[in-house]
């Protein structure tokens, strides 16, 4: 995996930041070297915290992010290796992981935000570069993701997957990171759907777990009379970690739920545990089970609060998540900026 760039492009783009469309191109630097550390020359998005696996959730983080760099040698190849990789399943969904150590599928369902991302990445790139083709490509990947929106309980959900996410009668399990907010805008007004629909019940959804909650869970179980409750689907009931620290970070770049995100960060931080974030603990009880600090965790902080500290913007975090999440929370700044 390449991890370095020729002396004169590192130079360039330290001293210089590109103008592409009119616009600032955020962080030139920190984008590739996300990408020249995480990314293969075939175009992988490797997971260094899971046994370098790769995933449609990483996938499209380095479609964006290659979107965002205006890198479209490198958006192609994310693609096709997702497309020769992960697409592999009748519904036109995305099988969710692939196991790099066996070089085989490690698990064949579908993971909705993965192919939400990827369908998103599909119209900035359509746009950026005025490519008909990846609209269209975005287009039948809607298509697909539409047959996983449903209507329970009143409301419209995102199921997680095309299977395993309704074990219990007519209970669903979902999953508030899987609401990538400024995707389902951008689908709203690309694609006909339930798309505007899906975005407003997922915050009103936000906003009446925290009425219940401290923090927004990882997982929650909705009933089918409306009950709302903390799921063990996914490890323990009641956790609220390393993906609903995705929740603030979405609800800001969409510009929605300034008043969620914020008391979201805010009930994660815990002053005494001498970290700038608190990454899981109970979200009813005031335990914390695993504090961190990295660059990543608390970029999303210093986005939607105030009162969060200053984070290192320059300098990438090692590990892929919160190099990711890192990323992802300068453009949305780069958005902010230029809305």
């Amino acid at each position: 995996m390449p991890r370095s760039l020729s002396v004169v492009v590192l130079a360039t783009l330290a001293l210089s930041t590109a103008l592409v469309g009119g616009t600032q191109r955020p962080d030139s630097p920190l984008l590739w070297s996300f990408m020249n550390r995480f990314i293969t020359p075939d175009g992988a998005v490797v997971d260094t915290q899971n046994n370098g696996m790769s995933h449609s959730e990483g996938q499209g983080y380095g479609m964006l992010i290659a979107v965002a760099a205006d890198d479209r040698r490198r958006f192609e190849q994310i693609r096709q290796w997702t497309m020769t990789h992960l697409a592999v399943r009748k519904d036109g969904l995305l099988a969710w992981s692939w196991n790099r150590q066996e070089g085989r599928i490690g698990d064949m369902n579908a993971a909705t935000d993965g192919d939400m991302l990827v369908a998103w990445a599909l119209l900035r790139a359509a746009e950026r570069w005025n490519a008909p083709s990846y609209r269209q490509a975005a287009e039948r990947h809607l298509d697909a993701i539409e047959a996983l929106v449903v209507k329970h309980s009143g409301r419209w959900l995102i199921k997680p997957g095309p299977s395993g996410f309704m074990p219990e009668g007519d209970a669903l399990h979902v999953n508030l990171s899987y609401w990538v907010f400024p995707a389902l805008q951008a689908f709203a007004k690309a694609h006909d759907g339930p798309w505007q629909a899906v975005l407003d019940d997922g915050l009103k959804l936000a906003r009446r777990v925290l009425e219940q909650r401290v923090v927004v869970p990882d997982w929650i179980r909705v009933g089918p009379d409306g009950s709302i409750d903390p799921s063990s689907i996914v490890g323990q009931p009641g956790r609220s970690g390393f993906d609903a620290i995705r929740v603030p970070l979405y609800l800001h770049w969409a510009g929605l739920g300034p008043d969620v995100a914020e008391r979201h960060w805010q009930a994660m931080q815990r002053p005494d545990s001498g970290k700038t974030f608190v990454l899981v603990r109970e979200t009813a009880e005031p335990v914390v089970h695993m504090a961190g600090d990295h660059a990543g965790y608390a970029a999303i902080g210093a986005l939607v609060s105030e009162s969060a500290p200053s984070w290192p913007a320059s300098t990438l975090a090692h590990d892929y998540y919160p190099a990711a999440l890192q990323v992802l929370s300068r453009l949305a700044t780069a958005s902010e900026a230029d809305a």
